[in-house]
Order: structure tokens, then sequence, then C-alpha cells
């Protein structure tokens, strides 16, 4: 149960990769670097925290829609579990706002100190706030579960995730 609600920890973070609209047709690199609790039922209460990195894109193809696919890796310092996360956001800009409204879905593979290894999907919701320097601030949650495992429960994973827009040349 515990590395059920690791790995969905994980899936939220993945999922927070930051956007908003860029002039399309656009194609950015950027990089994500946040932090995602773990919270199982109420008998289980918190669980852990995980804190992770890593690279995805911003594709634009409109103004008000951006394709964010991600990748990280994430580490549970408390707990001493690790993974690698994927997500694919889908990121919806209203036209003139500053704030988007991003769905979250990610797969992650959660890894406990003994080897154990895990599957975790994760589904969530998010709001991006465009930062100055065109980075992000995203503020968010995911529900998880282990993969092939419905008896595990759910687990309720919120989370904050920065974007940083990384250098491309003209």
């Amino acid at each position: 149960m515990r590395r059920f609600l690791i790995s969905l920890t994980l899936a939220s973070a993945l999922l927070a990769t930051p956007a908003i609209a860029k002039d399309p047709p656009a194609v950015a690199p950027a990089m994500n670097v946040g932090a995602f609790g773990l919270v199982g039922s109420p008998s289980v209460g918190w669980v852990s925290q995980y804190v992770y990195a890593g690279p995805g894109l911003i594709i634009s193809p409109t103004p008000w829609f951006n394709f964010v696919p991600s990748v990280t890796l994430e580490v549970a310092p408390g707990i001493g579990n690790w993974g690698f996360a994927g997500n694919a956001i889908l990121e919806f800009v209203p036209p003139g706002s500053p704030v988007a409204i991003d769905i979250m879905p990610t797969i992650i593979q959660d890894t406990a100190p003994g080897g154990a290894t895990v599957g975790v999907w994760a589904l969530g919701l998010g709001a991006n706030i465009l930062l100055p320097g065109g980075a992000s601030l995203c503020l968010g949650f995911q529900i998880a579960g282990v993969i092939g495992d419905p008896a595990a429960g759910v687990t309720f994973n919120p989370l904050v995730n920065f974007g940083i827009p990384l250098p491309t040349k003209p």
C-alpha cells in the first residue's frame, strides 16, 4: 500500500509540466522542477513527499491549446523511493488570460529501497499561472492508483510545479 501511494505521488508530479500560451505553431523545451505529496485514505493519512525534475516540450498548435509531454526523475527522500514518470498534459489557455487549466494524465514507475517496483496511473487537474520571464507555476492535484491492483486503493496527491523555459536559438 505504501509503494502504491508513493507511485501515485510521482504521477502527480509529472503531470504538472507548465506551459502557458506560445505563438502557434511553436515547440519549446522546458525544465520542470517541483514537489508533490502522497495522501492515502483517512486511516493512512500523509505518506510521503516527493521532489522531481526533468525535461519537457511545450507544443502549441493554437493560441488556446498546448500539448506538454515530459519525463521526470522523482525521489522521496523520507522513504527512499525513486522512479520515473511520463506525462502528456493537455493545457487549455483562455484568450488573454495569464492562467491555464491543465488535464494531467501520468504513468509512473516507482521503486522502493528493496527493489520492488510498481506501475502507477494518475489523473488530475491543475491551474498554471504565467510568471515573469516565461516561467510558470502550477498548483494542482491528482488521483492515482497502482496499475493492475485495484485493491490497493487510490491516493490524493497535491502538487506544485515550476516550469522554466529553456533558451532556444532563433
